[in-house]
């Protein structure tokens, strides 16, 4: 990670690393302090209802996790309200996934870490649509493909 650089967690990756109890190792391999590591909005709700959450990782103290997200720092809102509209209108690309890759556009530091390898897709498929050049690096789904 470049000094200086923040990270955003889309809630999949989070709730995956939280389950697996190792989001620290995660940020100590990636160099990023927690103070610089953000999240949605909406994680904790996820986190706390979401029935795949509790499908996927029964064993998961759901609460803890939830409370664990909580003290990570909200993203902040993009400013671009078009580009959001226009990333939400984007078939592959979710609310969340949407305000976090507006931000991004926005935020050259950022860094997101996404489990969706479908919103990924989605934005090679319309290389138009976005300035993709200036995501290039930034995006990965877990540490594997990064755009």
């Amino acid at each position: 990670m470049a000094l200086g650089s923040k990270i955003c967690i889309a809630s999949d990756a989070l709730i995956n690393l939280l389950a697996l109890e190792c989001l620290g190792d995660a940020l100590a391999c990636m160099g990023a302090d927690e103070k610089a590591c953000f999240r949605l909005p909406s994680i904790e709700a996820q986190m706390r209802r979401g029935r795949w959450v509790g499908e996927s990782w029964p064993r998961m103290d759901r609460a803890a996790s939830a409370d664990t997200a909580g003290r990570l720092p909200i993203l902040p809102p993009p400013q671009d309200i078009a580009t959001l509209g226009a990333l939400n209108s984007r078939e592959g690309i979710d609310e969340g996934e949407a305000y976090i890759l507006a931000r991004a556009l926005e935020d050259q530091s950022l860094l997101v870490l996404t489990g969706d390898v479908r919103m990924i897709r989605a934005l090679l498929q319309a290389p138009t649509f976005i300035d993709l050049e200036s995501l290039r690096g930034r995006i990965g789904e877990g540490w594997l493909y990064p755009l």
